[in-house]
């Protein structure tokens, strides 16, 4: 199937021919993993103006990612992850409240720009593993969850990437609240440690 090109109402499947319509108003969790999507996220999402937690994963959705879904201003959780989705990152923007974002395995390409970091203010989890992202990392990493000072990001998955150049003075070794780093399948010049904490101790080692 796919999503509805009107979204006034949002039509849920539930088991066998059960339905249910969610108007625009009491709409905040938007949970359509699993359910066979196909063709292209409509651009229309964004009258779901109170949207919260929009979880799209494990569907065959394509085209690219809605330009649009930067107005998705309360957005906390975006997770579009196993799906056959193109192109490059759309602006973040606007979603100062979004927590954890997984765009892993699909087919994503392009860089990971600057601005994506200083977007995402109080992000937890990030997760773009299994994609075609290319070129060097930017250069202030350290931005990505950085909340006025305050290091949220845990868990920061890049892997099974085309990414290239140096880890070196980017920033991640900033990011002090990791838990798990996943840089690995890429094309990095420097060895990439183990864990966070080795990361970090890996750079003050650096004269």
């Amino acid at each position: 199937g796919k999503l509805p090109g009107s979204l006034g109402q949002v039509f849920v499947k539930k088991s066998g021919r059960d339905q249910i319509w969610i108007t625009v108003e009491t709409c905040h969790i938007l949970n359509l993993e699993m359910n066979f999507l196909e063709q292209s996220i409509p651009n229309n999402i964004t009258d779901l103006t109170n949207l919260e937690i929009l979880d799209l994963d494990d569907n065959d959705l394509t085209s690219t990612i809605p330009q649009d879904i930067k107005y998705l201003t309360s957005l906390r959780n975006l997770t579009i992850r196993n799906n056959n989705l193109n192109g490059s990152l759309p602006s973040f923007e606007c979603l100062s409240n979004l927590e954890v974002l997984d765009l892993g395995v699909n087919e994503l390409s392009g860089h990971i720009t600057s601005s994506f970091c200083d977007d995402l203010r109080k992000l937890r989890i990030l997760r773009l593993d299994n994609n075609t992202f290319t070129g060097n990392l930017p250069h202030n990493m350290d931005e990505l969850g950085n909340d006025n000072g305050l290091h949220n990001l845990e868990y920061l998955h890049l892997q099974w990437n085309g990414l290239e150049g140096r880890i070196q003075n980017v920033g991640i070794d900033k990011l002090t609240s990791l838990i798990e780093l996943r840089l690995d399948h890429n094309f990095f010049i420097e060895e990439i440690p183990v864990t966070p904490l080795a990361f970090a101790n890996s750079f003050s080692k650096i004269p």
